[in-house]
């Protein structure tokens, strides 16, 4: 699984853009997150996060009226969610339910190593839930396993939104160095 590593050292804030407008969720810990990304209701994240309740309020005038179509609105979503965690949208929602659904075997053995999600960075927390999972797992296969259910895009998702080609290209050429 391919994990962005800045997501995980620092609170980030984001900006989005939405019908000509930008809108900027502050810094915020993990905690903020975690609930926002589980509640499954987007506008939890966007305008429910954003620094500025007025602009949120606008927001929601502007996609009622259609100015902004819902399909943007929920791509700025799921860009929001993928920037402050370093990892696709999906994979990062899955985390964090299987976070909260475990909270007293994964939410402790995250704060047994440490991590606090009142103050951590989200993709922090989320980096050790796998790590964490990795570490349960009884062998590579059931590692795979793993892997391939958190990358498992949702139906609907755009092939180009799948589609990382650096990726790609690394897989390529993994496979090509592979003794035959």
């Amino acid at each position: 699984m391919k994990i962005d590593a800045t997501a995980s050292l620092r609170l980030w804030a984001v900006t989005v853009e939405l019908g000509g407008v930008r809108y900027r969720i502050p810094p915020q810990p993990a905690a903020a997150w975690l609930g926002a990304i589980a509640a499954v209701n987007l506008s939890r994240i966007i305008p429910g996060m954003l620094d500025d309740a007025e602009a949120g309020e606008d927001l929601l005038d502007r996609l009622l009226a259609g100015e902004i179509p819902v399909a943007d609105w929920q791509d700025a979503v799921h860009d929001a969610i993928t920037t402050v965690t370093g990892m696709k949208w999906w994979t990062a929602s899955r985390l964090t339910y299987y976070l909260l659904d475990s909270w007293g075997v994964l939410g402790g053995a995250v704060l047994a190593r440490g991590l606090d999600p009142s103050i951590a960075p989200v993709g922090a927390v989320l980096t050790l839930t796998y790590r964490i999972l990795l570490e349960n797992c009884k062998d590579e296969p059931e590692r795979r396993k793993l892997d391939l259910e958190l990358d498992k895009p949702p139906t609907g998702v755009p092939i180009s939104e799948m589609y990382d080609p650096k990726q790609a290209s690394a897989n390529f050429m993994a496979l090509a160095d592979a003794p035959q």
